[in-house]
This record gives C-alpha cells, structure tokens and sequence, in this order.
C-alpha cells in the first residue's frame, strides 16, 4: 500500500469500477486518501470491488456505490446527483467504462456487430454517457480546479476490423477530449486520455489465458457462455474441455504486438490514471497517454515483395 495520500479529501468518480482497470484504479485513489465513487452494472462485482475497499480499511463513510446502466439518460444524472449529495463535490471524474457489443451481439462473423441498433448502443455507453458525465460534472471541477481522465484505446489508433464502430467511437473520444481540454483547460479543468493496449482482465483470465493457475484451466459453463457472448461458442464445439489453440494464439500474437512482448496489467493502467488526475500531472492537458508497450507504433514487418511474413494485433499480413 503506498504511503503517499495525494488525494486526503478529494472525491473520485470511477465509472465501469467493478472489475479490471477500473476497480483497481478505485483501489488506488481510496489507498491515497480519496472518497470513491464505484459504478457498474453487475451487483455482484461491484460488491466485490466495495468488499476490497473495506480491507483496505476504507468505510461506507468514503464509498459510494451506484449501479446502473450508461446507455440509459438517468444513470449519468444519476452517479452526478447521488455523488453531490452525499460528498458535495467532485474532484476527479474517470470515464472508464465501455461497451464492444451490444448485448445479444457478438464480433463473431455474419452476426449484427455492423447493425444500426448495435451501433446506437456503443454509441450511447462509450460517447454519450461521458459527454452527459463531463457536462454535467465539469462546473464542479472548475470549482474544485479538478480534472478528468477519459479511458480510450489504442485501437483507436491502430483499429481492429472486428471492432469497427467501437474504435471509431473510441478515436472520436480521443478528438472530444482536445476539444473540451480548450474549452476548460483555460478555466483550470484538466482532461486528459488514457489509452491501453492488451491489457491482463478478468475476461482473458477466464477463459485461462492469463495467470500461472489458469493456463491449464478446462471450460466451464460460465466460461462458455462468455464465449458465446464474445462469438467464440465455437470453441468448446470443436475443442471440448481444453483451451482452445486457436484463442490462445489469436492473444499470444497480440502479446507479440508490443514492443515489450507481453500483456500489461491493470496496476500499470491505474498508475497512469492516478498520476494524471494528481498534482505531478499539473502541466499535462489535452494530452492522450498510451499504456500499450508501443503497439500503436510497432513496425508492421511486410517486405516489398508483397509476401506474408507475420501477423500484427491478431490480423494476418496476407501477401498480394
């Protein structure tokens, strides 16, 4: 636990804090001394992620808990007034969470990932709600001379076929957060992005890809229904109670796609967050922080005869 407290006093609102980058970025800032506020969809992680807090040491006191689902209009109202009340002030807001699909939609070829109505939905859970969140909360921050942290992707920069309107929702969040850092930067408001690359989640560790202890790990039912969500129910068709090579490779390639070789995790997404949203961070504004081991940048190796000679963030590099 870190003995420095840069947040004694400051309120924090995490969205999508029940599990992954943001429960741990909550960790963080309460371990410095902040109130949080946790947001997410699923009671039961976001009650995991209030029982972490408690042995931290951290009391109700200090903690609020707000459960809901972005794409509805009231859930930003909602995180805004509840926090007002009960702290009467905002200090830092961290837009964290986001969609791929829709629910009912998966990636999985010939499925409705391109569909109008799935495009609605990602657009309302990863571009609205943070635009109703920072207009909302922004008037606060000024008071408070406090500042926001946009979570983006670096897919934005580098964009997965698979995941097309996701990655352009994402670099249209990247352009809104230039925007609005002219707009409020000159008032005091900070509002910066953080943008990860292939980072270790509950999701890979699942489905036994990340961690020593769940390598070897069989599907389970409640692994394959997350399959199913994702388009891979496919995988415990053709592969029954084994790790599907193909999945494994499809990560070890993005692993590969960083300069450094592997994953990240979610304490070195968090440390980011954290840094930005303190003091040390004054003079950074307007700015998109990559935490990707350079994926966006990594050479794609393709030689002039046109021939396929590896595979870059899970795409084939076809020869022509």
């Amino acid at each position: 636990m870190s003995s420095v407290k840069r947040f004694v006093d400051s309120v924090i609102i995490i969205t999508g804090s029940s599990a992954g980058i943001g429960r741990q970025t909550a960790l963080e800032f309460a371990r410095e001394g902040a109130s949080v506020v946790i947001h997410g969809q699923c009671r039961e992680r976001l009650e995991e992620t209030e029982k972490l807090l408690n042995q931290e040491g951290i009391g109700p006191k200090r903690i609020l808990s707000i459960i809901g689902q972005l794409e509805r209009e009231e859930v930003p109202k909602q995180i805004l007034e509840q926090t007002l009340d009960k702290f009467g002030k905002i200090d830092v807001l961290v837009n964290n969470a986001a969609a791929g699909c829709k629910p009912g939609i998966t990636f999985k070829a010939g499925s409705d990932a391109n569909s109008l109505a799935n495009l609605d939905y990602l657009f309302a859970v990863n571009l609205r709600s943070v635009v109703q969140l920072l207009e909302g909360a922004l008037p606060y921050l000024e008071a408070t001379k406090g500042n926001v942290v946009n979570i983006s992707t670096s897919g934005a920069l580098r964009p997965l076929r698979s995941a097309a309107f996701y990655c352009a929702l994402k670099s249209a969040l990247n352009t809104l957060t230039e925007s609005y850092a002219q707009i409020w930067g000159p008032k005091g408001v900070r509002i910066n992005n953080v943008s990860p690359g292939p980072i270790k989640t509950l999701i890979f560790e699942r489905n036994g890809i990340c961690g020593t202890k769940k390598e070897q790990a069989s599907f389970d039912t409640k692994n394959n229904q997350i399959m199913s969500r994702l388009g891979l129910d496919w995988i415990s068709e053709d592969f029954p109670g084994s790790i599907n090579p193909n999945l494994t490779r499809g990560l070890d390639i993005r692993k590969s796609a960083t300069l450094m070789g592997r994953y990240g995790n979610v304490e070195e997404v968090a440390a980011v967050i954290k840094f930005l949203a303190s003091k040390e961070a004054s003079f950074v504004c307007g700015a998109n922080w990559l935490v990707d081991a350079g994926m966006a940048i990594k050479a794609i190796p393709v030689d002039i005869s046109g021939e396929i000679i590896g595979e870059i963030s899970g795409e084939i590099i076809w020869k022509n």
